[in-house]
């Protein structure tokens, strides 16, 4: 149940109905695969010790249209990768790509919204567009890249002060189909692409 203004609008020949209660039935699976990941026993449970390979994390879903009360039919793709490149006497580098498509005309909930921190106080979350307002943005299909390296200490040495000076570039792209099925309710698009660069000192 929508808790603000928004409605889902679905059309026929001569009118559009609106709605903001969804009923969704979902049947999916994902995977998360990391070669040659190492762990550490311990006793609150295994912990990765990490791997030098990529990671990569997919997830497929369908919906169901009319089985247990759910009223709409799609297909929904996510992938994630992930690698970190450690460079001795550098720091390292990290990078995370994450990728998504929904086939399907779906209300606003199943659709994908870019990961954004930005609010009028702010704290900075990593592999996210920190000048991006939270739901500024609005996609059934988008690809974000984030790239950071990290020189970790060994720019700025001291006994005491030990800051991480670390690079950031973000980029982002998106396409809304059906963006007309969405209504009172404020959004954007990103097909002309959202790119931020900065720097971080940790």
């Amino acid at each position: 149940t929508a808790t603000n203004a928004y409605e889902f609008g679905i059309s026929d020949n001569s009118a559009t109905a609106l709605f903001n209660r969804f009923n969704f039935t979902e049947l999916g699976v994902g995977i998360r695969f990391a070669y040659g990941e190492k762990f550490l026993k311990s006793p609150v449970g295994m912990i990765s010790l990490g791997t030098d390979y990529p990671v990569v994390w997919a997830n497929i879903v369908h919906g169901f249209n009319g089985l247990l009360n759910g009223q709409y039919d799609y297909m929904k793709y996510d992938l994630k990768v992930s690698k970190v490149f450690r460079i001795p006497q550098v720091g390292y580098s990290a990078i995370e790509v994450l990728a998504g498509y929904v086939n399907g005309n779906v209300p606003y909930t199943m659709l994908y919204n870019a990961n954004a921190c930005f609010e009028q106080y702010t704290v900075a979350v990593d592999n996210s567009f920190e000048t991006m307002r939270l739901n500024e943005f609005l996609s059934n299909r988008y690809i974000n890249i984030f790239y950071s390296h990290n020189f970790m200490s060994f720019l700025f040495g001291g006994k005491k002060f030990r800051p991480h000076l670390k690079l950031v570039t973000h980029l982002g792209w998106g396409m809304l189909d059906n963006a007309g099925s969405h209504y009172f309710f404020p959004f954007k698009t990103m097909e002309q692409g959202y790119y931020e660069s900065g720097i971080e000192l940790n």
